[in-house]
């Protein structure tokens, strides 16, 4: 099809100019957003149903032999719970906290249980929705950079959620996303503006580092994701805040930065299985 043709030549070109490993992402947001519109609580699962349909077809899009010489080394989606939202909520255990009855929350873990379900079923009509799948982590988002910092007892509250998100229903916890062994957090971190040097980004890595080293049972390891600007203050008026321009500047500190700072955590906690840098950050 003209849609494989052009994921063939994009995989070529990634493999030419020396990028060999990739984590597609399926567009779950989407089906959220239907869900919203909708009013519904549910998602539709049944296999005519977009979101199953549409999940099927990703499946089959990242066989290897599609990839040409690309290795998929995780799968991840394009949805994340709302931090600043829930973490004002979040009590001093999983049994305290209003977390799991907020709509947008149960909505969020019924599309991850149901893709997470397909991928990994046991029944023999469902085992071959997504095999290429199954043996590669699944990486669940978590976008870090909208919560505040200054929040009264925010370590605490934030070590809670990771721990009851990532905990099965049976033992206590709010879902069963983190049941496959092979599921990590995505963590998203995004360094503002012209703010490098007075964002710490190396302590909001080792508060997170710690927080998911306390339950490493489910949910005890991380893949980092960071991006920053590739913006910058224009010349007019200053007290335009949306006066920005491209940066073109060849300083590679907004790269080597963020890279020193993840060796040094995990260096201290051994948390984390990678780095992503998003040179797009502010390009969406």
């Amino acid at each position: 099809s003209g849609a494989a043709d052009e994921r063939s030549s994009f995989f070529d070109e990634m493999r030419k100019s020396g990028v060999c490993k990739v984590i597609p992402s399926f567009h779950l947001s989407k089906f959220y957003a239907d869900m919203l519109v909708g009013g519904l609580m549910e998602p539709r699962t049944d296999p005519r149903s977009h979101l199953a349909v549409d999940f099927v077809r990703f499946g089959a899009s990242v066989h290897q032999e599609l990839l040409r010489g690309v290795e998929m080394v995780a799968w991840t989606v394009d949805l994340s719970l709302d931090l600043s939202a829930l973490l004002p909520i979040v009590g001093t255990s999983c049994d305290y906290s209003k977390v799991s009855e907020v709509d947008s929350f149960q909505r969020y873990t019924k599309l991850m249980h149901a893709i997470q379900d397909w991928v990994h079923a046991d029944s023999f009509e469902n085992s071959g929705v997504a095999p290429p799948l199954q043996n590669i982590s699944f990486l669940v988002p978590l976008d870090i950079s909208r919560v505040s910092w200054s929040e009264p007892l925010f370590q605490k509250k934030l070590d809670v959620l990771l721990r009851c998100l990532s905990t099965p229903f049976e033992e206590g916890g709010w879902s069963s996303i983190f049941a496959p062994a092979n599921t990590r957090w995505l963590l998203s971190f995004q360094l503002p503006v012209n703010q490098e040097a007075t964002y710490n980004f190396r302590e909001q890595l080792r508060v997170v580092a710690e927080s998911i080293a306390r339950h490493s049972k489910h949910g005890g390891r991380a893949v980092v994701m960071v991006g920053t600007q590739a913006l910058k203050p224009g010349s007019g008026n200053p007290i335009n805040s949306v006066n920005l321009v491209e940066d073109f500047s060849t300083d590679d500190s907004r790269y080597q930065g963020p890279y020193f700072d993840y060796e040094t955590v995990q260096n201290e906690t051994g948390s984390f299985d990678g780095l992503i840098y998003d040179e797009w950050a502010d390009d969406w």
